[in-house]
């Protein structure tokens, strides 16, 4: 019954494994702890098959030797998923000489318990390895993962040296020894799959993260974009709903930039908006929220204002900043910036509509002469 329930429990994590292993940019590691548990399977078989043997030391040749392989291929697998490199021709090596020295064993007839006691030395290596390299993994992977691969492999390691003493000294350890393995190991094998899947969950963690910076960042300018004023414009408004608080809306337009984009090139364009992009986000409160909403046009949500000459010193902070040369592959370039103001809730109680008249107030200043800034009022007409 203990083989049974065992070769059933090795199968399904097999299975867990292989399943793993499909999984998007999953390492290669999860293929070999597959074939772990498909050993353990076998080595199960193979005690079912041979229980009514007369000479035990046949299903202890195959039992063995399977192991054998079955530990190398848990610690490559756990190398591999951590991004380490093993070092495959020692464990060739040391693999090769465990089958080669239980073979022997075998056909010289040598004292089984030499050859018990050597098998489970090289398997607690094995599995030692295991521990230390979880502990070395500690900071860099999950830490529950890792203490459940690392306590699994010292106490399998340490199981594995014990067994045969115990089975010498306690006859009854030679059962109950194989419910206490398998247990272990089920329980490293559990950790080695909540590793591969702590990993999976991070990726799709830092996916999704990566794909809202996408949907609401510029690419070129590392500004927010049009999007993600839409998105906090309500909650900006729950805070302006306080007491004496108000919100400014400033649209910016770039003077000049169309002739140095179509003279110097898209690209030396490109790296003035950054360097536009960089002056913005540094004349700006930290409240404040400045976005790219175009080609050389940006918008200001001022927020936490508390009267309106309050954004005529941000509207002229900025003015001053964008007005300086801009060194560019030693060449200056000066632009100028008109720029249009309305106020929530004076001029409106939607995004779309104080930016519209934020958007009639910047071409009020570009008629009367550009680089300047003015506050949206009645008599402005939207005649471009």
């Amino acid at each position: 019954m203990i083989h049974i329930i065992g070769a059933c429990s090795y199968f399904i994590c097999m299975l867990l494994f292989v399943w793993v292993k499909q999984l998007p940019k999953t390492l290669p590691g999860p293929g070999f702890w597959a074939l772990a548990a498909l050993c353990s399977f076998i080595s199960r078989i193979i005690f079912l098959m041979f229980s009514n043997f007369s000479d035990s030391s046949i299903s202890f040749l195959f039992y063995s030797a399977i192991n054998i392989i079955e530990k190398p291929l848990l610690m490559i697998g756990f190398y591999r998923v951590v991004g380490k490199q093993e070092n495959s021709w020692l464990i060739i090596a040391l693999t090769l000489a465990a089958e080669i020295w239980l073979l022997m064993t075998w056909l010289l007839n040598i004292n089984p318990w030499a050859a018990r006691t050597v098998i489970s030395i090289i398997i607690a290596v094995f599995l030692f390895n295991i521990t230390f390299l979880a502990i070395q993994e500690l900071k860099k992977h999950s830490r529950l993962t890792l203490i459940l691969i690392g306590i699994g492999s010292s106490l399998l390691a340490t199981h594995w040296l014990l067994a045969y003493p115990m089975i010498s000294h306690f006859p009854s350890w030679n059962q109950n020894g194989f419910v206490v393995g398998m247990v272990i190991t089920l329980t490293m094998y559990f950790g080695f799959l909540g590793l591969v899947l702590t990993d999976v969950q991070r990726r799709l963690v830092q996916a999704e993260k990566e794909a809202l910076d996408l949907a609401y960042h510029d690419p070129l300018t590392g500004l927010n974009n049009k999007r993600y004023v839409n998105n906090i414009f309500d909650k900006a408004v729950l805070l302006a709903n306080r007491p004496h608080q108000l919100i400014a809306i400033l649209y910016i337009d770039l003077d000049n930039f169309k002739p140095i984009n179509d003279d110097a090139g898209h690209q030396i364009g490109d790296e003035v908006l950054k360097v536009v992009a960089n002056r913005l986000s540094e004349s700006t409160r930290s409240t404040d929220i400045c976005a790219r909403i175009g080609g050389d046009e940006f918008l200001l949500l001022a927020t936490q204002l508390e009267h309106e000459e309050q954004v005529m010193d941000v509207a002229q902070k900025i003015l001053e900043q964008l007005v300086q040369p801009i060194l560019i592959a030693d060449k200056q370039f000066y632009l100028g910036a008109s720029i249009g103001i309305s106020l929530f809730p004076k001029h409106g109680q939607n995004l779309t509509d104080l930016s519209n008249k934020a958007d009639l107030a910047m071409y009020h200043v570009k008629r009367h002469g550009k680089s300047g800034f003015e506050v949206y009022n009645s008599n402005m007409t939207f005649d471009k």
